[in-house]
């Protein structure tokens, strides 16, 4: 696993109680154990996301393992109990994850992150350095759910470029890969 750390100073995050709907959770900081009930695949402890944009990464998620057999989970937590590696393998083992799946950790007020892919260290570089950092790396001291969603479907588009070939920054069609304008999906 590779972890990362952006700068600190996110400002105050807005807590919000649970969510139902969509097999989605938000609890409390992550200073335990993160739990994924079956069938859910993107978990907001740190409340970042709107329910629309959790729905959204969701949506993603379950298209990507569809379309390509690629697994994700993505867990944004206020921050990390150990460390992203720790937090990952745990999701992974209590998941019973294989070598298709992988975990995108994300601890929100220190700005760290990390993605597990199955031990695939070639994929996890690729993956945080093409998409997933540079997306938190343009998050703001005030940053809203959309920026938050960005890191996700970054995520998503570079295990989705790795299962076509295409690991290289840009999505299949070659078009530069941006998340404000990734609207593929729609939702009912």
């Amino acid at each position: 696993i590779r972890v990362f750390c952006l700068s600190r100073g996110l400002g105050d995050v807005y807590k919000r109680q649970g969510l139902g709907g969509l097999g989605l959770l938000v609890a409390a900081p992550a200073s335990h154990a993160v739990t994924v009930p079956p069938g859910v695949y993107v978990v907001d402890e740190a409340g970042v996301l709107s329910t629309s944009d959790e729905q959204r990464l969701t949506q993603e998620i379950q298209d990507l393992r569809r379309d390509t057999g690629q697994g994700l989970y993505v867990v944004y937590v206020d921050e990390f109990s150990t460390d992203a590696q720790t937090l990952a393998q745990d999701v992974a083992r209590q998941r019973g994850l294989g070598t298709n799946d992988s975990v995108l950790a994300i601890a929100v007020e220190d700005r760290a992150y990390g993605l597990d892919s199955g031990g695939d260290a070639d994929l996890q570089n690729q993956v945080t350095r093409t998409y997933v950092g540079p997306e938190l790396s343009k998050i703001g001291t005030d940053p809203g759910s959309a920026e938050w969603l960005a890191a996700g479907t970054a995520a998503v588009q570079g295990l989705d470029d790795a299962a076509d070939g295409t690991l290289d920054g840009t999505g299949a069609s070659g078009a530069e890969y941006d998340p404000v304008s990734y609207t593929h999906l729609t939702l009912p």
